[in-house]
């Protein structure tokens, strides 16, 4: 029963049960943000309800009682605006800067992540405590958040050529299911990648996404027996030797891109050594090799 003094309005806002279900209408980006800056009690009510949670991508998705087969998988709308390259592009879809990240599935465009962009906001990316990071990269009911991350790399010499795949494994706690695949994974087994400041390639290859034929990808894949890859895969492809480059403008541009998330990291203390597991203790699983040599 309503207070005597209290409005029906009042009441709504002041009932949480209700007050869930009316935040639950926001669309993301005003849930993280504004939403949460209205009132101590909004904030505390969207932190700790499930469903709010799970609508930010930071709690895995729960299966709905009304949900007959399991949905299909939902990618993080604020990170593939954010970091698009990391994410399959859906047709109209654009970045932070307004255009197509690109025009090949998996191939980075470095200027359209938004703090490449927006050199006034780096200071918000790079900090420990910034969303992004705990957010996992997809959800789908009933299914469980993604356990492992693959790192396909080759590096060209003068003497010849080595193809490697590496698969990377959430840490095996009480919780696995609920922890999966965060971006700051993802972002730093690119960015902390030694390889990366060589590359010629980078891409991130979802597997069941590509909607055209990934031909560089799939000719190491062939290099290493065809395995069988993870769900998802980053490549770094690079040429280290004494030949000039046909795409120095694109090297320079990579160096400086790694340069400024190396900075930031610095800045903020964090750690910019080669991924060994990051933050979150993912573990180095099964490793394929092979080598070539130049006759």
């Amino acid at each position: 029963m309503n207070s005597p003094s209290e409005s029906p309005t009042q009441h709504t806002l002041n009932t949480p049960e209700l007050l869930e279900l009316i935040l639950s209408q926001l669309d993301p980006r005003t849930l993280l943000t504004v939403a949460q800056l209205t009132c101590r009690t909004w904030r505390t009510l969207i932190q700790t309800s499930h469903p709010l949670q799970e609508a930010l991508f930071f709690r895995p998705a729960r299966a709905s009682p009304t949900t007959a087969a399991p949905e299909s998988k939902k990618f993080n709308p604020l990170l593939a605006w954010a970091f698009p390259g990391f994410f399959p592009q859906r047709p109209g879809c654009s970045s932070s800067s307004g255009e197509a990240p690109s025009a090949r599935h998996g191939a980075f465009h470095w200027h359209t992540l938004d703090f490449v962009a927006r050199p006034d906001k780096r200071p918000a990316y790079f900090r420990k405590e910034a969303s992004w990071r705990r957010m996992l990269v997809q959800q789908q009911q009933q299914h469980p958040p993604l356990q492992s991350v693959g790192l396909m790399t080759a590096c060209s010499g003068m003497s010849g050529e080595e193809v490697c795949l590496e698969s990377w494994n959430s840490p095996q706690t009480e919780n696995a299911l609920e922890d999966g695949l965060r971006m700051e994974t993802l972002f730093e087994l690119l960015f902390f990648n030694e390889l990366l400041r060589y590359s010629w390639y980078v891409g991130v290859v979802w597997r069941d996404e590509r909607r055209a034929p990934e031909h560089v990808f799939e000719e190491y894949q062939g290099r290493l027996g065809k395995p069988e890859v993870q769900e998802v895969v980053v490549c770094v492809f690079a040429s280290v030797g004494c030949e000039e480059s046909d795409d120095e403008d694109e090297e320079s541009e990579v160096r400086a891109v790694q340069g400024v998330v190396v900075g930031g990291y610095n800045k903020e203390g964090l750690r910019t050594a080669p991924f060994t597991g990051g933050e979150g203790g993912w573990a180095k699983g099964e490793v394929v090799q092979a080598s070539g040599w130049w006759d």
